[in-house]
């Protein structure tokens, strides 16, 4: 039976025709319980190492956006994660999470959560990954937000 190992490598890849942007490129997936109050709907992925680019990398920021190349992105999500103790496959800080959207309505306050790169951090290679928040709202509950991403890692000029 061939159709089970494509299926795998397909879900595997994240190259199923549903990706957020498909194969090829950069792609993503948001969901979890605060996707029922909050838009996760997103057109592009982007990775960037916001460090110094004359040091190791520190800071990874993986944006999530909607909108025009130009004028107000709507970002679904804004995930920052601190890599600098990084160790691949290794569970590290998410430092935060956030939702720009022109209301300027945030997610609520990030409780806690962790990033995971499945690839070694190099400037204009693949990097993928996933992430996992968990944040406390006004009235005490508990809201998740589950990641995965995949796409170049763009070095960003500070």
């Amino acid at each position: 039976m061939r159709p089970l190992p494509v299926l795998f490598l397909a879900v595997a890849t994240g190259c199923l025709a549903g990706a957020a942007v498909g194969c090829g490129g950069t792609s993503g997936d948001l969901h979890g319980s605060i996707c029922s109050v909050y838009d996760c709907g997103h057109d592009t992925v982007t990775i960037r190492n916001v460090s110094d680019p004359q040091d190791p990398p520190t800071t990874i920021q993986i944006d999530f956006t909607t909108g025009p190349v130009t004028g107000t992105v709507e970002r679904a999500a804004v995930i920052v994660c601190d890599v600098s103790s990084f160790v691949k496959g290794e569970r590290l800080p998410l430092t935060s999470a956030r939702h720009i959207a022109p209301d300027g309505v945030d997610f609520p306050t990030l409780k806690q959560g962790t990033c995971t790169f499945n690839t070694d951090l190099a400037t204009g290679a693949p990097l993928s990954g996933s992430f996992q928040a968990v944040f406390t709202t006004e009235a005490g509950t508990d809201r998740a937000l589950y990641g995965e991403f995949e796409g170049p890692l763009e070095a960003t000029n500070i």
